[in-house]
């Protein structure tokens, strides 16, 4: 089964691999590679829980696979920005991947009791625009050259997810993850 923990100092490192890798970086805002001293830096802000950012590793039978991210926690206007990336290993169209949302969405919701999550998504992304569509995310605008890569500018799909919307989905989301022993019911 999955589920959220808290980063540890230990999870530094591998963090930084996943993130580097060529499975994760390309599909960052960002697709250049993050030097050690960078990584300790950010890693050294996000260790632990502050009133704008709360990061977990997700673990599926005992395995870190996964980072999630809600960054720019609005308190007032009651929203974030979800970010995250399976581990490289991990094997795209296994469940995960929803499962990560999944799990992170409901902390957004109910932990947290944000009424919006936004994410950005490389425009191309077409497997992570599908998840993030059958967890409830609707396409917004299209912000022109947002991402800096390596070959240029690259261009971003805005999507959001209200707590109304979460609503409708969650139920149906969480039995088909239950279904294939991905959470606990």
């Amino acid at each position: 089964m999955a589920s959220l923990r808290l980063l540890t100092p230990h999870d530094e490192s591998m963090v930084l691999e996943w993130r580097n890798s060529a499975a994760v970086a390309p599909y960052m805002l960002r697709d250049t590679l993050i030097s050690q001293e960078e990584h300790h830096r950010w890693f050294g802000q996000i260790l632990h829980d502050s009133d704008v950012a709360v990061f977990r590793i997700m673990e599926h039978e005992g395995v870190s696979c996964g980072l999630a991210s809600l960054t720019h926690i609005d308190t007032e206007g009651r929203s974030a920005e979800w970010g995250g990336y399976l581990a490289p290993e991990v094997r795209r169209g296994s469940g995960l991947g929803k499962t990560l949302m999944y799990l992170s969405v409901s902390v957004a919701f109910t932990d947290l009791e944000l009424k919006q999550v936004l994410v950005e998504v490389i425009v191309g992304n077409d497997a992570a625009i599908g998840l993030y569509e059958s967890i409830g995310f609707i396409r917004g605008e299209t912000i022109f050259n947002r991402a800096e890569h390596k070959n240029g500018p690259v261009d971003v799909i805005a999507m959001s997810l209200t707590r109304d919307d979460w609503d409708k989905r969650k139920d149906e989301v969480k039995t088909l993850l239950v279904a294939n022993y991905l959470i606990n019911g």
